[in-house]
C-alpha cells in the first residue's frame, strides 16, 4: 500500500512539475513581449510560475483540513530554494555573477515575510486575516522590488507574443494539470504520513518541499545555460518570497 502511494505521489509530482514548466513557458511567451529586465521577470512572473506546485499543494492541503502540509511545504520550499537549489546551481553550470544589491533587497524582504509568517502561525492556526496579511506583504514587497532600479547584466528579454488566444488556453490547460498533479501528490503524502505515524509537517517540510522545488532547479539551470543569469537569480529569490 505504501509503495502504491509512493508511486502515485511521485507520478503526481512529475505531472505537476512538467505542467508547471509548460505553464511558465506559455505565460512567458504571452507576457514578455515588451522588453523587460530578466531579473524583474524572474522575481515576479517566473517566481509565481515555478511556485505553482506549492500554490496548488497549499490550496488542496488547506481545503482538505491538512494545514501542516501547507505550512511545511511552503516554508520548507523557501528554505530549500535558498540553500539546496541555490547551492546546486554552481555545480550544474559553474560559477556565475550575482548582483549583490538586488539579492540583498529580495533577501531582506523574504526574511521579513518569513518572520511574519512565523508570528502569524505561532498561535497554531492561520485565519483569513492572517492570509490577507501574508498575501499583502508579498504584493507590497513585489511592488517595491519592481519599482527599484535594477541595473541589468543581461539584455532585456523580448519574446514574440504569438497568438494570444492559443497561449491563454495552453496556460489554463497547463494550470489544470498542475492542480490535478498536486491533488494526487498531497493525497499520497497524507496517506504515507498516516501509515508511518509521522507528523505531516515534517514529511512535507523535508520531503514534499524538495519535490515542489524541482521546477525552480530545472528552470534556473536551463536559464543559466542559456546565459540568463538575472532570470535565474530573480527566480530563486523571488520564489522564496512567494513561498513565504
Amino acid at each position: 500500500m505504501i509503495v502504491g502511494w509512493l508511486a502515485a505521489g511521485a507520478a503526481g509530482l512529475v505531472v505537476t512539475i512538467i505542467a508547471s514548466r509548460r505553464a511558465v513557458n506559455h505565460a512567458s511567451a504571452l507576457a514578455l513581449g515588451l522588453g523587460v529586465s530578466p531579473f524583474l521577470v524572474g522575481v515576479s512572473l517566473m517566481a509565481i510560475g515555478t511556485d505553482l506546485p506549492e500554490m496548488a499543494n497549499s490550496v488542496v492541503a488547506s481545503a482538505s483540513g491538512h494545514g501542516d502540509i501547507n505550512l511545511g511545504d511552503s516554508i520548507g520550499s523557501a528554505v530549500t530554494q535558498l540553500t539546496l537549489v541555490l547551492g546546486i546551481l554552481p555545480f550544474a553550470v559553474g560559477s556565475f555573477a550575482v548582483g549583490r544589491q538586488r539579492v540583498l533587497w529580495v533577501g531582506l524582504a523574504t526574511t521579513v515575510v518569513l518572520a511574519l509568517a512565523g508570528i502569524l502561525a505561532g498561535d497554531g492556526r492561520l485565519s483569513r486575516l492572517d492570509a490577507a496579511l501574508l498575501v499583502g506583504s508579498w504584493a507590497l514587497a513585489t511592488v517595491v522590488l519592481l519599482t527599484r532600479r535594477h541595473p541589468a547584466t543581461d539584455p532585456a528579454m523580448v519574446v514574440p507574443t504569438g497568438r494570444a488566444g492559443r497561449l491563454i488556453l495552453a496556460t489554463l490547460v497547463s494550470l489544470a494539470f498542475v492542480g490535478g498533479g498536486a491533488t494526487v501528490t498531497v493525497t499520497a503524502v497524507i496517506r504515507i504520513a498516516e501509515s508511518f505515524g509521522a507528523p505531516e509537517f515534517l514529511v512535507s517540510f523535508f520531503g514534499l518541499a524538495i519535490g515542489t522545488s524541482l521546477p525552480e532547479l530545472v528552470v534556473d539551470v536551463a536559464a543559466l545555460r542559456a546565459g540568463e543569469r538575472d532570470l535565474a537569480i530573480g527566480d530563486v529569490f523571488g520564489s522564496s518570497l512567494v513561498d513565504s
